[in-house]
């Protein structure tokens, strides 16, 4: 969590989309199935992959863990991550590096 909270913190200090699917889903209501492109296209505030910044809401009550990993991020050099379907996460320091987790990760 402490490295997931550095890569939002890094993406956010930097001006950068934070592109958290899980924010889509929330607006969807739908945890489950693929996402496709189409489920990115439209201008939410819970679009994290076209507006930049926090959505608008929480999208769940956090753990006391998470808050202190906000609150206390890990330093790191990393700009991306994904879960795979196992629930294990995989960080990627380029956007070419994520790319490759993704074939990798999410076939």
């Amino acid at each position: 969590k402490k490295n997931i909270a550095a890569v939002i913190w890094k993406r956010l200090d930097e001006g950068i989309a934070l592109g958290i699917d899980a924010t889509t889903r929330y607006e969807l209501d739908d945890w489950d199935r693929p996402l496709y492109s189409a489920d990115f296209e439209g201008d939410s505030g819970y679009n994290t992959r076209k507006n930049r910044g926090l959505p608008p809401t929480a999208i769940a009550n956090f753990s006391t863990d998470s808050f202190e990993a906000a609150l206390f991020p890990i330093a790191n050099k990393y700009y991306y991550y994904l879960h795979d379907r196992q629930g294990k996460i995989h960080f990627g320091e380029t956007l070419t590096e994520h790319n490759e987790n993704k074939q990798k990760w999410l076939p």
